[in-house]
């Protein structure tokens, strides 16, 4: 199920009808990404789906586009800012790439590397060799 209109920009997503019919409340979707899988909510959030109930939920504009972009100010792996940000992000829920340079890349698989290595935070696995 595509939900941008990158195909046809006559076509509106399925959110977009969704509203017009008024099943919807407000129109907006919510990616809610978690260890154990995730949500994808049209009209709203779910509170309830919080790791922690005093935290805020964080929303951004889209970037006018065919796709889901958003503008990018800093990102973080766990507590740690990535010096190397890119300006833009395209937002998909089940891509399998990541597009960035070799230094970013570098930047995150250290920030990543450092972040399971804590006894702050357990990420349940252990480091095995890229397939490629």
């Amino acid at each position: 199920m595509g939900l941008s209109v990158a195909g046809n920009v006559k076509s509106k997503p399925i959110y977009h009808h969704l509203y017009d019919q008024k099943l919807i409340e407000h129109l907006q979707f919510t990616l809610c990404f978690g260890h154990n899988g995730g949500r994808f909510i049209v009209g709203g959030y779910d509170d309830s789906l919080k790791v922690n109930p005093e935290d805020e939920v964080q929303w951004t504009s889209l970037i006018k586009s065919r796709h889901f972009k958003i503008e990018l100010r800093k990102y973080k792996v766990g507590n740690i800012v990535m010096p190397s940000s890119p300006k833009v992000a395209f937002v998909d829920s089940g891509t399998t790439f990541a597009y960035m340079s070799s230094a970013q890349k570098g930047q995150v698989d250290r920030a990543i590397d450092s972040l399971c290595e804590s006894k702050a935070y357990n990420c349940h696995g252990k480091k095995v060799a890229p397939y490629w």
